[in-house]
């Protein structure tokens, strides 16, 4: 009993310390000290409401009130910001232009169920990551071929595939200053050429995303006034600090009209929106949803648009 004591007083305590540290990093500083990011990441305002409730059961069973109604009330602003910043409701419309990205987690024997998923979100324009797909595959890849026949394939750098309606054609690609990677294309729709910019920024949380972002950046400023899709996987939620330049030239497709809850990472319980679709002026945002699948821990994500 002893050392059941011990472990639950450890528990409550590390619980406490770090709802503490990301509360006061994640309300001053967030993610723009690369040091102190890591922390900031890590405890989201879903882990943050479950960190409250540890500390608030060892004050209970000691009988100790007003420590447990300090943490209940602290948990329960917790889940109050996870609800607002987390839950969107936009009303249904109807759309000429699905956009969709998913990672799809390096499938292998899943691959058949990972197309039929695909097949179902019926999207004119479809991003993945992590397919296992080489560059070097060339311009139809067979699988997704068979399971997508309308759809032109085109294999990109870092398993980055891109589905189109009209064949598409890589401009170029690259890395974003050593902290991920990108490939630019463009295709046709209806008649009218449109960019788009997949980007799969790296992971570990230590390193700062703003040399990404200042990439991304230059890459966005480098197109010009034209229609731009911006679409991956950004490792990044989408409170970071590091997002405001690329508010001010596009739009995100779910803060804008998205509809359900936003975070699509890590399934089966996502505490982070990592995957995000953007575009430029040139695009009407009718609706926004993230679909829910077991396949990867990466949800699907959907874009309805009309081109102007």
């Amino acid at each position: 009993m002893r050392l059941v004591r011990v472990a639950g007083r450890l528990v409550a305590q590390t619980a406490t310390a770090l709802l503490a540290g990301g509360l006061t990093v994640r309300l001053t500083i967030g993610d723009s000290v690369p040091g102190l990011a890591a922390i900031y990441y890590a405890t989201p305002w879903a882990i943050l409401t479950a960190m409250g409730i540890f500390p608030a059961m060892l004050w209970a069973h000691r009988r100790r009130w007003v420590p447990v109604l300090g943490f209940v009330v602290v948990s329960l602003l917790c889940g109050v910001a996870w609800v607002r910043t987390s839950f969107k409701r936009t009303p249904a419309a109807v759309a000429s232009l699905r956009v969709a990205y998913w990672n799809v987690g390096r499938p292998d024997e899943g691959l058949g169920a990972v197309l039929d998923l695909v097949h179902g979100i019926n999207a004119h324009i479809f991003g993945f990551g992590e397919t296992r797909v080489k560059k070097s595959t060339g311009p139809q890849h067979p699988a997704w071929k068979d399971r997508q026949p309308d759809k032109n394939t085109l294999a990109l750098r870092r398993g980055m595939l891109l589905a189109t309606p009209e064949p598409a054609s890589q401009l170029h690609d690259g890395f974003l200053n050593d902290r991920g990677q990108y490939a630019l294309t463009e295709t046709l729709l209806s008649g009218r050429k449109i960019f788009v910019l997949m980007v799969d920024f790296d992971a570990i949380v230590s390193w700062s995303r703003k040399p990404a972002f200042d990439r991304l950046i230059e890459l966005i400023d480098s197109i010009g006034d034209e229609p731009l899709v911006v679409m991956g996987d950004f490792n990044t939620p989408s409170d970071s600090s590091y997002f405001p330049p690329l508010r001010t030239r596009l739009r995100s497709a779910f803060e804008d009209a998205g509809s359900g809850y936003a975070h699509t990472w890590p399934m089966p319980l996502p505490v982070l929106d990592l995957d995000q679709i953007w575009v430029s002026h040139h695009f009407k945002i009718v609706g926004a949803e993230h679909r829910t699948s077991f396949l990867s821990d990466h949800r699907p994500i959907i874009a309805d648009l009309e081109l102007k």
